[in-house]
């Protein structure tokens, strides 16, 4: 019959989202990750509290590219930050029709965390171009601004 102590580590392991044989918990992922290019959102700035939304309703932004990864071990957080630099302003300028140094969007990405890549096999960067003043209607596709 196992211990209190270790019925009580298992159960604070669950409650904490962490993966337990038997425990049936997995930590949410990233709900800007699983969205479609063209999905808009509102919420926090932190693209992790994100919540989908109409792109004619205000929002604060809109999913303009997924980049896929190779399958392996995870690549740590400095080479997939690498990767999305090279990666998401060109698909910036495809997806709006303006470098994101010029256009009144910021660009923002969305990368996998190790736990990501290892639990939910998450293997994509999601670019996101960003109206700071959550204000926009409508998409930015081809937007040229």
């Amino acid at each position: 019959m196992p211990s209190t102590t270790i019925l009580l580590r298992a159960a604070a392991a669950c409650a904490a989202g962490l993966t337990l044989t038997g425990c049936g918990v997995l930590p949410a992922p990233n709900p800007v990750q699983a969205m479609d290019v063209g999905d808009c959102l509102v919420g926090a700035m932190s693209l992790r509290r994100a919540v989908p939304v109409d792109c004619d309703e205000p929002h604060l932004g809109e999913v303009l590219a997924h980049v896929a990864l190779e399958d392996g071990a995870y690549p740590g957080e400095d080479a997939l930050l690498e990767r999305a630099m090279r990666e998401c302003p060109g698909r910036f300028e495809d997806y709006v029709g303006l470098d994101h140094l010029r256009s009144v969007f910021d660009l923002r990405m969305a990368l996998p965390i190790r736990w990501q890549w290892t639990l939910l096999n998450d293997r994509r960067i999601t670019c996101v171009a960003v109206d700071h003043e959550g204000d926009l209607t409508g998409s930015v596709a081809d937007a040229r601004i």
